[in-house]
């Protein structure tokens, strides 16, 4: 069995590092990053069998309700996780999460959460 795997779309951080991926990855979370909507698009497309998606709220080339938009007409049931500077901005539903932008451990969190049969089941091989 796979370990899990994220597509972490997210702002190029002028730092050069991204606490997200970092914090995901040290959970044993496989992670893809895009710093772009249209290359999270792009690596949706060439990697369609990601377990969720992790997608800023505040990217700079496109507004992430359509990339959402576009990924959910592929997918409709696949999972959302929503990186957003004012959580309480956006309702979270069945497949929908909403994380704090300045709080990493909130997103392995529900990361951690979303993931756990899988990851139970990469234990058990």
């Amino acid at each position: 069995m796979r370990l899990p795997c994220l597509l972490l779309i997210e702002p190029d951080m002028p730092e050069g590092v991204s606490a997200r991926k970092l914090v995901l990855e040290s959970s044993k979370l496989n992670v893809i990053s895009a710093y772009t909507a249209k290359s999270g698009l792009a690596n949706y497309e060439a990697f369609p069998n990601v377990d969720a998606v992790v997608l800023h709220t505040h990217m700079r080339d496109w507004d992430y309700q359509e990339v959402f938009r576009q990924i959910r007409m592929r997918d409709p049931s696949m999972r959302f996780i929503f990186v957003c500077p004012q959580p309480n901005s956006i309702t979270p539903s069945d497949n929908v999460a909403v994380v704090d932008a300045f709080d990493p451990t909130s997103l392995l969190f529900v990361a951690q959460r979303w993931m756990e049969p899988e990851m139970m089941d990469e234990a058990g091989d």
